[in-house]
């Protein structure tokens, strides 16, 4: 009984821990957090992913989206388990909305603002990759690419840009991924998503 117990609490626990929120809220709770700490890395890829999840949704106005709680200020903040997919959301169907666009736009913008201050982490950069590759399918809907993370002119398309952040994720992470296979880990690495994503490219 004891046992029983014990393992109903945990799950309560971490049921509550990523328990799905409104868009909304979480868009609203992460805007304050980002103006009172606009150089937060962190803040900013939250941002772009949210961004990324909502425009995945087609930017239904009932989206929920996994959560959790801010330490200082108890706020809920976007969050995501360490087994959620970065890459695997689908394209909005049929096809994206003017709004589902927009947020894909806000969302390549907080991924390179999260590199850009120093948050070079592979699932930055994955994100990034799954964005502009999303911008390369519809890119009527998106016009015309700007100079991104290469400060380019004219700026790279779509396409390339996506090929770059996806080999930057796979180089970033293909180390670490070996070992965790060496340790029969078999939860896919960031190496594997970033070298999907460009093999959907190539």
């Amino acid at each position: 009984v004891s046992l029983l117990i014990a393992a109903t609490a945990g799950f309560a626990k971490f049921a509550m821990m990523w328990a799905p929120a409104p868009v909304s809220r979480l868009l609203a709770n992460l805007d304050v957090k980002i103006k009172e700490n606009p150089k937060d890395a962190n803040l900013h890829y939250l941002a772009g992913r949210l961004h990324a999840y909502i425009y995945s949704q087609n930017a239904a106005a009932n989206a929920n989206a996994m959560t959790d709680r801010d330490k200082e200020t108890k706020a809920q903040l976007p969050s995501w388990p360490h087994f959620d997919s970065i890459t695997g959301m689908n394209s909005p169907a049929p096809a994206p909305s003017s709004k589902a666009i927009e947020h894909l736009k806000v969302s390549i913008a907080e991924y390179t603002q999260s590199i850009q201050l120093g948050g070079n982490k592979e699932l930055t950069y994955l994100g990034l990759g799954w964005d502009l590759e999303q911008a390369d399918k519809y890119a009527a809907l998106m016009g015309p690419p700007q100079s991104g993370l290469q400060k380019t002119t004219p700026p790279l398309s779509y396409k390339l840009q996506a090929m770059y952040a996806y080999r930057r994720a796979y180089a970033m992470s293909i180390s670490e991924d070996l070992k965790r296979e060496s340790h029969n880990i078999s939860i896919p690495g960031i190496s594997v998503e970033a070298g999907e994503g460009m093999l959907r490219l190539a």
